[in-house]
């Protein structure tokens, strides 16, 4: 194969990953916008409201249970295979998954038993907002945990398996979201609340 065979065969395989990181970018923010409008018709102006008051508090333990975890891993398992060192390579995103699952399984714990403190402290000052701090927290967890797949994945295979596991995640989000709304807003206290229409 002669240079510019090898160098057409590289900008294709460039304006292939970059087509599919443009479309996978549209499709998700596609799928959380039509997450967002089916979730405030289901919960109305003042389900959204509390919703959005535990949001704040999730994104947090989000940000604390992974603390630029992929990041690092992504670097590291750069540099193992570039110096052909697979093993290696394996051995990091074995680590990472046992430290992801660990820290994942702590914040997303400290949220669900710790939501009764936050509005017992008034760190959070409406105590109807409970219910989205408790359907927030298992999220928490499987945020946390599916990162070191996101951070590992493009290392393994070309950008497709990253993006399609990214669709994917993205495409179950809003159906999980919808199924705790609907199993824990009976629990509120408030029926109407959970009766809007679609």
């Amino acid at each position: 194969m002669s240079d510019t065979e090898k160098s057409a065969s590289s900008n294709n395989k460039f304006l292939k990953g970059t087509l599919i990181l443009t479309v996978s970018s549209i499709v998700v923010k596609v799928i959380g916008s039509l997450n967002w409008i089916i979730l405030s018709r289901v919960l109305g102006g003042e389900g959204i409201g509390l919703y959005q008051m535990g949001f704040p508090i999730y994104l947090m333990a989000i940000t604390l249970s992974s603390a630029g975890i992929p990041v690092a891993i992504s670097i590291i398992t750069a540099e193992k295979l570039a110096q052909k060192d697979f093993l290696g390579a394996k051995r990091v995103f074995n680590v990472s998954l046992r430290l992801l699952f660990v820290t994942g399984l702590v914040f997303a714990s400290a949220l669900f038993f710790g939501a009764h403190w936050l509005i017992d402290n008034h760190w959070i000052r409406d105590s109807r907002a409970y219910y989205s701090i408790i359907a927030l927290a298992p999220a928490v967890f499987f945020v946390t945990f599916l990162a070191i797949f996101l951070a590992y994945l493009p290392f393994l295979y070309s950008y497709e398996p990253k993006n399609y596991f990214f669709l994917l995640t993205n495409f179950l989000g809003p159906f999980l979201v919808r199924a705790l709304v609907f199993v824990l807003c009976p629990l509120t206290g408030r029926p109407l609340l959970c009766l809007n229409p679609l």
